[in-house]
């Protein structure tokens, strides 16, 4: 992890359907502060072996970069998993 990255909570907000050749995207606040953003919901499924559909309402673990032009949510992490 360099400087320009932490680990931040994230909750799940809504999934909104790709339209066309789209992605799904998944409607994140970020904890702590006011701010939202889009990430693909596939990037979390993924990560965290989540349903896309199962998403929404979940809390996450998750790496934020910030780099000079954009920022960036990656290497997320279920919290609070009913499974275990």
């Amino acid at each position: 992890m360099d400087d320009n990255s932490k680990r931040i909570v994230v909750a799940v907000l809504l999934v909104a359907d790709g339209i066309g050749e789209q992605p799904d995207m998944a409607h994140v606040a970020i904890g702590g502060t006011n701010a939202s953003t889009l990430v693909e919901a596939d990037l979390i499924a993924e990560d965290t072996g989540v349903p896309v559909n199962e998403l929404p309402g979940r809390r996450f673990d998750a790496l934020w970069t910030i780099g000079e032009v954009e920022e960036e949510l990656s290497d997320f992490r279920l919290l609070n998993d009913p499974r275990i």
